[in-house]
């Protein structure tokens, strides 16, 4: 249906179906922030969760609705209490969901 039509529909009722229908058909992705922490001797700063067996960068999953860069100082300060804002864009990536 395009723009034109919704704008066609009559009642609140029609509006929320037809908005409904398009939002299930949205992409339905989790989203991750991490940080790339350097100090002055560029080392760069890892974290070693106790919930994987490997080191990472500081960051975690974004709650719903949550802008990325939100989410990556939420979770510095939750994990590491370090109030700092992250810069610039570094990296974009998808992960496929596992069994695909």
């Amino acid at each position: 249906m395009s723009e034109h039509a919704v704008a066609g529909l009559t009642n609140d009722e029609e509006r929320f179906a037809f908005l409904a229908e398009g939002n299930a058909r949205q992409a339905r992705k989790r989203v991750t922030a991490d940080v790339l922490i350097r100090d002055e001797g560029d080392r760069v700063l890892l974290v070693n969760p106790t919930y994987k067996e490997h080191w990472d960068l500081p960051g975690g999953m974004a709650e719903a609705n949550e802008p990325p860069r939100a989410a990556a100082k939420r979770e510095l300060i939750e994990e590491l209490g370090l109030t700092i804002t992250p810069a610039r864009l570094l990296l974009l990536d998808w992960v496929a969901p596992r069994g695909l």
